[in-house]
């Protein structure tokens, strides 16, 4: 008598079935015989693409990335020596990559096997991949998110909550890939669409380690502030600026966004023009839209009539590809991201236009830059 169907039995009988559910080899064979649409080469190389994926990410994370941008040519034996990383796992890594293309032994050279005096060098297409952007969605994705990526199959069995401690994500590795990604191809544009409405001094929401407001001054001779509630992100970001030699134009201040009022003193709040989002405010949605608005009416109270330049991604929506390929599968996979590590997801123009409508603020404008799925928000608060 045949089983009934799983969705009619209670939720031990499922999880009993399922662990005790044999795998008839010939039947899986003889269904294989008969696959009516065989797989292409997206779906076979599924498993390539992930060990690809990760071995890179290994290698950018422990300084690989760096070094051969001041060392076009190198040996192996140096790296691990000036690294401090292990010669074993180095070797295999390179053994890997060679055979990938990225990397191969010096014109000139006759290798026939793997040595740890060699000298090597990036291929063409090893310089495709060791560039900002592609360092940048590794950081973002592989390193970032790493944990939950690892755990969607205990989440989707139930054996964890989306608020368990194991899936944070990696914040470094997180806010590292969003500088490299964005400073490519949005914050170029996010300075000249400032400058466009006369803004001179900044206030940096979720500064981090001072990145964008340290390149602004730069950039600009202007200056500003920035708040983020990570003191040791604070203090990188102090470091930072003084490296830079900003120190006396960019300020940095310990607070917890959207709670109170910020700390800042009155004379830094008066001279600020504009304040910047960037891939911020989706995060309050954590608790519905009613968060977010809350956020942006305590920032409208302690900073009304200034401009809140936001940068937000757009939202994918799958059931009007068609099963075609979005213009951008990072898109895809942001939106998917997101919401799976409680950090709410995208929204569209006329959604953000509504919150800041109830927060008493005025969507300007709405820009998309050059290359990218990105949308620059200029608010009037």
């Amino acid at each position: 008598m045949p089983l009934s169907p799983l969705r009619a039995l209670p939720e031990p009988d499922k999880r009993a079935i399922r662990r005790r559910m044999p795998k008839d080899l010939m039947r899986e064979a003889e269904l294989a015989r008969k696959i009516a649409f065989p797989p292409a080469a997206e779906e076979l190389s599924l498993s390539s693409s992930w060990v690809y994926a990760q071995v890179l990410h290994s290698l950018w994370d422990s300084g690989f990335y760096e070094y051969v941008r001041t060392h076009p040519r190198f040996v192996p034996a140096s790296i691990c020596e000036e690294l401090g990383l292990d010669a074993f796992t180095f070797e295999w890594l390179m053994y890997y990559l060679i055979g990938r293309g990225v990397v191969r032994p010096v014109a000139g050279t006759a290798q026939t096997a793997y040595s740890a005096d060699m000298e090597l060098e990036l291929t063409e297409k090893g310089q495709r991949v060791h560039n900002t952007i592609a360092r940048g969605l590794l950081n973002l994705y592989v390193g970032g998110y790493a944990a939950l990526m690892a755990n969607l199959g205990p989440l989707l069995r139930k054996e964890i909550s989306l608020q368990d401690a194991r899936l944070d994500r990696s914040a470094r590795h997180a806010a590292a890939g969003t500088e490299d990604v964005t400073c490519v191809r949005v914050v170029p544009q996010v300075i000249d669409l400032l400058k466009e409405h006369g803004v001179r001094a900044i206030l940096d929401l979720g500064c981090g380690t001072g990145g964008f407001l340290i390149q602004w001054a730069r950039v600009t001779g202007g200056g500003g502030a920035g708040v983020d509630m990570s003191s040791n992100a604070l203090d990188a970001a102090k470091k930072n600026a003084a490296d830079f030699g900003v120190s006396d134009r960019v300020s940095f201040h310990l607070g917890e966004i959207g709670k109170d009022a910020l700390p800042i003193a009155d004379e830094v709040v008066r001279s600020i023009d504009a304040l910047t989002a960037m891939f911020m405010l989706h995060e309050f949605g954590r608790g519905g839209d009613d968060s977010i608005v809350r956020v942006l009416a305590s920032l409208r109270a302690q900073f009304s009539g200034k401009i809140l330049c936001a940068l937000e991604m757009q939202p994918v929506d799958v059931f009007m590809l068609n099963g075609h390929a979005p213009a951008s599968m990072d898109q895809l996979d942001y939106h998917f991201v997101h919401p799976m590590s409680r950090q709410g997801q995208p929204r569209t123009k006329p959604v953000w236009e509504g919150l800041y409508e109830r927060a008493g603020m005025k969507l300007l404008r709405v820009k998309r830059p050059k290359d990218s799925p990105l949308l620059i928000h200029v608010v009037q608060m």
